[in-house]
This record gives structure tokens, C-alpha cells and sequence, in this order.
């Protein structure tokens, strides 16, 4: 799947996304301007507001087209019904909390990338069943943060994973050195 190793080589250069959440559309694209001149070149923009979706529809639009030096991805996509509004939106990845194979169909069929969710090694064998070799490994620090990813290297040396769940500018180093680890992502890195 091209299209996906092309993303993992993107975020693999990158290191860093942050997770951008804001009140205004306004807020979310000079948060977004901000955090490029601060070398952060990766957003998520995460699908949390049930009540208003149009809203983050709409931040990842205009992030997507005022700021055009900045991966944007959708983060908490839960389901397909938002993988398909986040991809209508613009956004150039997907990143899910949990592993729902429904959405990975979905994400593969329409050829965008996707990183599920994963904690457990069942799961990370079913997402190599969809040839999936980057995961989101959440939440990170409840679930033996850097430690427990050393140890998934021994019995997954193909699979890497963009760790999120707890991290904070200290502990990041810890992720950042483990070779299985692409990049960190967080709520952290936008506070700049």
C-alpha cells in the first residue's frame, strides 16, 4: 500500500504531531501557524464534539488550506461514518483510539492512510492481517509506556507505532529513542 508507506515516511521525518483542539475555527489555524513556525510540522484534529462535528469538519479545512506547510490528520475517528467526513474534510491521515476493522477497510478501500488504535499484541496481529506495519499505540503510559514497546520489538520486528496517551515533554525522549517508535503525539506539543 503506497499510500501508506508514503505517510510513514512523512511522519517517520517529522517525529511530532500535535494534538490541535480549540473554540473557533480561527483559534484552531493560528494554533496551527504557530506550531509550523515552531517546527512542528504534523496536526491532529481530533473528532471528540458528538454534538458538532461540522465544527472539526471545518478546522481541518481550513488548517488544510491556510496552512498548507502542515500534515493535518483526524484523530479519534471511532467509526467510518467519521472516517468518511474526515476524509470529505480534507484530512491527509487518520488516526483511531482503538482497532475497528470496519474503518480500516473503509480507510485501505479509499486508499487514505489509517493508524488504529493498539495495546495488545492480538491486536497488533490484526492489524497485520491488514498489512498495517505503523499503529497507533494508545493509551501509552497506562499501558507500560516505553517499556512494554521494547518489548513488543522482540516478537513485531516489522511493526512501529506513533505513541500517544500520557506523554509530556520529558518522558517523549524515552519514546523517541525506542527504534519500533515513528513518532509521538499529544496535546503536549501544542502548548507552545
Amino acid at each position: 500500500m503506497i499510500f501508506q508507506e508514503e505517510m510513514n515516511l512523512k511522519l517517520s521525518k517529522i517525529k511530532k504531531i500535535a494534538v490541535l483542539q480549540g473554540n473557533s475555527v480561527d483559534e484552531i489555524v493560528k494554533k496551527a501557524e504557530k506550531l509550523l513556525q515552531n517546527q512542528i510540522f504534523a496536526v491532529e484534529i481530533p473528532y471528540r464534539n458528538e454534538e458538532n462535528p461540522e465544527f472539526i469538519d471545518e478546522c481541518i479545512k481550513s488548517v488544510r488550506k491556510n496552512v498548507p506547510g502542515i500534515l493535518v490528520g483526524a484523530a479519534t475517528v471511532i467509526n467510518k461514518r467519521i472516517a468518511k467526513r474526515a476524509l470529505k474534510s480534507g484530512a491527509q491521515f487518520i488516526l483511531s483510539p482503538g482497532f475497528n476493522s470496519e474503518t480500516v477497510r473503509w480507510c485501505i478501500s479509499k486508499k487514505i492512510p489509517i493508524y488504529p488504535g493498539v495495546m495488545t499484541p492480538s491486536e497488533i496481529e490484526n492489524a497485520l492481517k491488514f498489512n498495517l506495519k505503523v499503529l497507533k499505540f494508545f493509551p501509552a503510559e497506562n499501558c507500560g509506556g516505553s517499556e512494554f514497546l521494547q518489548a513488543l520489538a522482540g516478537p513485531f520486528p516489522q511493526v512501529q507505532f506513533i505513541v500517544s496517551g500520557g506523554l509530556n515533554s520529558i518522558n517523549e525522549k524515552n519514546y523517541l529513542e525506542l527504534k519500533n517508535v515513528v513518532c509521538v503525539s499529544g496535546s503536549y506539543l501544542s502548548k507552545i
